[in-house]
Formats: C-alpha cells, structure tokens, sequence
C-alpha cells in the first residue's frame, strides 16, 4: 500500500505558489534578472566616476571662475573631500 503521506503525494490546499518554471524559463529569467542588476550597478559607477571628475575639475578651476559660478575656494574643498559616494 502507497502512504498518503508520501513526498510525491503530499498536496497543501492552501498553497498558490507560481508555476514551476522549465530549465529554459528559469535560466531565461536568471539572465533578465543578472542583466537588470548588471544595468544598475553599472550606472551607479557611471555616476560615482561623473561626481568624483566634476571634483576633480572644480579643484583645478581658477579662482576669477570660481567667483563667476558664485563658489569660493573653500565651498571647493568642502565639496572635494566628500566621498565619491555621497552626493
């Protein structure tokens, strides 16, 4: 006699689980998944590479610029010494 109980039998009434996905389906969807992320770091260094040069260039700017953008030499180095990271 086969049990009830059995792993291949056993059936919760009360699980809506999403479809089993094939082999294809689920490397298709890893793909998408690994690409979206890929997309998201990768504009976030894009970003951070943006803000550290526009630093970089405020440093090297003279100061007859700097009074003309309305920024002092001191509002330079404030703003150069945060981490690349931090808007």
């Amino acid at each position: 006699m086969i049990s009830d109980n059995c792993i291949d039998t056993i059936k919760d009434s009360n699980s809506h689980h999403a479809p089993t996905l094939s082999w294809g389906e689920w490397l298709s969807e890893g793909k998408r998944l690994v690409a979206k992320e890929a997309h998201k770091t990768f504009t976030v260094l894009l970003e951070w590479q943006r803000r550290m040069a526009a630093r970089y260039m405020m440093i090297e700017m003279e100061e007859r610029i700097l009074r003309d953008i309305g920024i002092t030499r001191e509002d330079v180095l404030k703003e150069a010494q945060k981490p690349f990271w931090k808007p």
